[in-house]
């Protein structure tokens, strides 16, 4: 496997998790990580308001939290080495995009 497929991974990994992340905050009114647990309840922080949830639902939140202050650096990182690869390492694709022949390129 090539550096920049690697890179494309972890990219790739960062942006998903990044999503997930977002998309669950949405779907459960709120995160744990600013959450409350008192006396066997569990509540999502959802800005001006907490949000009463189960537990499971609780710990799942922080830990798509925690995994995200994992994955978004290493994303960011991911994708900060491969744009500093050569174009001609990156991809075919890539490398016809940034030559400005967008109709010749073809996927590997």
């Amino acid at each position: 496997m090539s550096q920049s497929n690697i890179l494309k991974v972890g990219m790739t990994v960062g942006l998903l998790n990044f999503l997930a992340f977002m998309m669950s905050m949405w779907v459960l009114g709120g995160s744990a990580v600013l959450g409350l647990a008192l006396d066997g309840q569990y509540f999502l922080d959802a800005g001006r308001h907490l949000v009463q949830v189960s537990g499971a639902v609780f710990f799942f939140s922080k830990w798509q939290a925690y995994s995200l202050i994992a994955t978004l650096p290493l994303g960011l990182a991911c994708a900060w080495r491969w744009s500093e690869l050569p174009i001609n390492s990156r991809s075919e694709v890539t490398a016809a995009v940034d030559a400005g022949d967008a109709t010749t390129a073809r996927l590997v």
